[in-house]
Protein backbone atom coordinates (compact mmCIF):
# COMPACT_ATOMS: atom_id res chain seq x y z
CA UNK A 1 0.00 0.00 0.00
CA UNK A 2 1.23 3.74 -0.57
CA UNK A 3 1.88 5.60 2.39
CA UNK A 4 2.18 9.29 0.70
CA UNK A 5 2.92 10.78 -2.99
CA UNK A 6 4.82 13.90 -3.45
CA UNK A 7 3.23 15.52 -7.56
CA UNK A 8 1.43 17.97 -8.81
CA UNK A 9 -2.17 18.15 -9.20
CA UNK A 10 -3.30 17.54 -12.86
CA UNK A 11 -7.06 18.15 -12.33
CA UNK A 12 -9.74 18.16 -9.67
CA UNK A 13 -13.72 17.45 -10.35
CA UNK A 14 -15.98 16.93 -7.58
CA UNK A 15 -15.08 13.65 -6.57
CA UNK A 16 -11.38 12.92 -7.57
CA UNK A 17 -8.13 14.32 -8.24
CA UNK A 18 -6.43 13.61 -11.08
CA UNK A 19 -2.44 13.48 -10.01
CA UNK A 20 0.48 12.83 -12.63
CA UNK A 21 3.90 11.52 -10.97
CA UNK A 22 6.71 10.44 -12.97
CA UNK A 23 5.02 9.22 -16.34
CA UNK A 24 2.34 6.94 -14.49
CA UNK A 25 -1.31 8.58 -13.75
CA UNK A 26 -3.36 8.47 -10.58
CA UNK A 27 -6.67 9.37 -9.31
CA UNK A 28 -8.06 9.62 -6.02
CA UNK A 29 -11.33 10.50 -4.00
CA UNK A 30 -10.61 13.51 -1.86
CA UNK A 31 -12.03 15.06 0.76
CA UNK A 32 -14.32 18.09 -0.05
CA UNK A 33 -13.20 19.91 3.29
CA UNK A 34 -9.37 19.81 2.56
CA UNK A 35 -10.57 22.42 -0.23
CA UNK A 36 -7.86 20.70 -3.01
CA UNK A 37 -9.39 22.67 -5.56
CA UNK A 38 -7.85 26.04 -3.83
CA UNK A 39 -4.50 24.61 -4.22
CA UNK A 40 -2.11 26.02 -6.85
CA UNK A 41 -1.41 23.28 -9.59
CA UNK A 42 1.89 24.38 -10.88
CA UNK A 43 3.11 23.55 -6.98
CA UNK A 44 4.20 20.39 -5.97
CA UNK A 45 2.30 18.46 -3.09
CA UNK A 46 2.55 15.60 -0.55
CA UNK A 47 -0.87 13.34 -0.05
CA UNK A 48 -1.27 10.97 2.34
CA UNK A 49 -3.61 8.17 0.96
CA UNK A 50 -5.57 5.68 2.36
CA UNK A 51 -7.34 2.53 0.93
CA UNK A 52 -11.03 1.48 1.25
CA UNK A 53 -11.67 -2.14 0.55
CA UNK A 54 -15.05 -4.42 0.74
CA UNK A 55 -16.86 -6.91 -1.77
CA UNK A 56 -18.19 -4.07 -3.53
CA UNK A 57 -15.18 -1.38 -4.29
CA UNK A 58 -11.47 -0.72 -3.76
CA UNK A 59 -11.17 3.28 -2.81
CA UNK A 60 -8.29 5.09 -2.65
CA UNK A 61 -8.78 8.72 -1.10
CA UNK A 62 -6.08 11.63 -0.48
CA UNK A 63 -5.24 13.57 2.72
CA UNK A 64 -3.84 16.65 3.00
CA UNK A 65 -2.75 16.03 6.15
CA UNK A 66 -1.47 12.50 8.14
CA UNK A 67 -3.78 13.07 11.19
CA UNK A 68 -6.73 13.02 9.10
CA UNK A 69 -5.84 10.38 7.08
CA UNK A 70 -5.46 8.54 10.71
CA UNK A 71 -8.41 9.68 11.57
CA UNK A 72 -9.94 8.48 8.68
CA UNK A 73 -8.68 4.53 9.39
CA UNK A 74 -9.79 4.65 12.49
CA UNK A 75 -13.31 5.42 11.90
CA UNK A 76 -13.82 3.27 9.12
CA UNK A 77 -13.24 0.25 11.53
CA UNK A 78 -16.30 1.30 13.60
CA UNK A 79 -18.94 -0.86 13.82
CA UNK A 80 -21.99 0.59 11.79
CA UNK A 81 -19.44 3.71 10.50
CA UNK A 82 -18.94 2.72 6.59
CA UNK A 83 -17.35 4.87 3.96
CA UNK A 84 -19.92 7.19 3.22
CA UNK A 85 -20.50 8.12 7.27
CA UNK A 86 -16.80 8.16 7.50
CA UNK A 87 -16.62 11.02 4.82
CA UNK A 88 -19.50 12.49 5.53
CA UNK A 89 -17.88 13.39 9.17
CA UNK A 90 -14.48 14.39 7.88
CA UNK A 91 -16.53 16.97 5.26
CA UNK A 92 -18.27 18.40 8.43
CA UNK A 93 -15.48 18.56 10.88
CA UNK A 94 -12.48 19.03 10.83
CA UNK A 95 -9.81 16.79 12.91
CA UNK A 96 -9.39 19.61 15.44
CA UNK A 97 -13.07 19.91 15.35
CA UNK A 98 -13.71 16.39 16.21
CA UNK A 99 -10.60 16.27 18.84
CA UNK A 100 -13.13 18.48 20.88
CA UNK A 101 -16.15 16.98 20.17
CA UNK A 102 -14.96 13.62 21.53
CA UNK A 103 -12.94 15.26 24.81
CA UNK A 104 -16.10 17.32 25.22
CA UNK A 105 -18.09 13.79 24.74
CA UNK A 106 -20.48 16.26 22.34
CA UNK A 107 -22.78 13.36 21.36
CA UNK A 108 -25.44 15.59 20.64
CA UNK A 109 -23.76 17.60 17.88
CA UNK A 110 -22.07 14.72 16.37
CA UNK A 111 -25.71 13.20 16.18
CA UNK A 112 -26.94 16.30 14.49
CA UNK A 113 -25.32 15.42 11.21
CA UNK A 114 -27.62 13.49 9.21
CA UNK A 115 -27.64 9.81 9.18
CA UNK A 116 -26.06 9.45 12.63
CA UNK A 117 -27.86 8.80 15.20
CA UNK A 118 -27.37 8.50 18.97
CA UNK A 119 -26.53 5.59 19.42
CA UNK A 120 -23.72 5.64 16.11
CA UNK A 121 -22.13 8.83 17.64
CA UNK A 122 -21.82 7.14 21.18
CA UNK A 123 -20.00 4.62 19.41
CA UNK A 124 -17.98 7.40 17.46
CA UNK A 125 -16.90 8.97 20.49
CA UNK A 126 -15.64 5.85 22.35
CA UNK A 127 -13.66 4.64 19.77
CA UNK A 128 -11.90 8.04 19.26
CA UNK A 129 -11.54 8.31 22.75
CA UNK A 130 -9.55 4.92 22.47
CA UNK A 131 -7.53 6.16 19.76
CA UNK A 132 -7.05 10.17 20.73
CA UNK A 133 -6.97 9.42 24.33
CA UNK A 134 -6.15 6.31 25.20
CA UNK A 135 -9.10 6.27 27.14
CA UNK A 136 -11.33 3.31 27.64
CA UNK A 137 -13.99 2.25 30.09
CA UNK A 138 -13.34 -0.27 32.21
CA UNK A 139 -16.65 -2.36 33.37
CA UNK A 140 -16.50 -0.55 37.06
CA UNK A 141 -16.07 2.89 34.68
CA UNK A 142 -18.80 1.26 32.44
CA UNK A 143 -21.65 0.69 35.38
CA UNK A 144 -20.94 3.37 36.38
CA UNK A 145 -21.85 5.73 33.07
CA UNK A 146 -25.07 3.33 33.23
CA UNK A 147 -26.06 4.04 36.81
CA UNK A 148 -26.16 7.97 36.23
CA UNK A 149 -27.74 7.80 33.18
CA UNK A 150 -30.29 5.77 34.78
CA UNK A 151 -30.54 9.18 37.63
CA UNK A 152 -31.45 11.65 34.71
CA UNK A 153 -27.41 12.55 34.22
CA UNK A 154 -26.53 13.63 30.62
CA UNK A 155 -23.81 11.23 29.42
CA UNK A 156 -21.76 13.69 28.11
CA UNK A 157 -20.97 15.14 31.86
CA UNK A 158 -20.69 11.70 33.34
CA UNK A 159 -18.05 11.31 30.28
CA UNK A 160 -16.06 14.31 31.10
CA UNK A 161 -15.55 13.66 34.59
CA UNK A 162 -15.51 9.79 34.88
CA UNK A 163 -11.79 10.03 32.80
CA UNK A 164 -11.26 12.06 35.93
CA UNK A 165 -12.14 9.62 38.44
CA UNK A 166 -9.21 7.01 40.05
CA UNK A 167 -9.65 3.62 39.18
CA UNK A 168 -9.14 2.03 42.59
CA UNK A 169 -11.97 3.63 43.36
CA UNK A 170 -15.51 1.80 44.44
CA UNK A 171 -18.22 2.08 42.63
CA UNK A 172 -20.20 3.99 44.80
CA UNK A 173 -17.34 5.99 45.66
CA UNK A 174 -16.92 6.65 42.10
CA UNK A 175 -20.76 7.87 41.70
CA UNK A 176 -20.24 9.94 44.42
CA UNK A 177 -17.30 11.72 43.24
CA UNK A 178 -18.71 11.73 39.68
CA UNK A 179 -22.07 13.40 41.44
CA UNK A 180 -20.05 15.86 42.96
CA UNK A 181 -17.83 17.34 39.86
CA UNK A 182 -21.13 17.56 38.05
CA UNK A 183 -23.21 19.05 40.30
CA UNK A 184 -20.09 21.93 41.18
Amino acid sequence: MINYIKTKIQSIDEQYIYLDNKEYGYYFYYLLSDKLSELDQKQEYKFYISEFKNEFSDIQIVFKKLETRNLFNNLITIKTVGFKTTLLLLNNFTFEELYLITKECDVELLSSIRNIGIYTARLIIDQLQQYLFANKLNSKKEQVLISLTKLGYKQKDILKAINTIDNKLSIEQMISAIMELINE
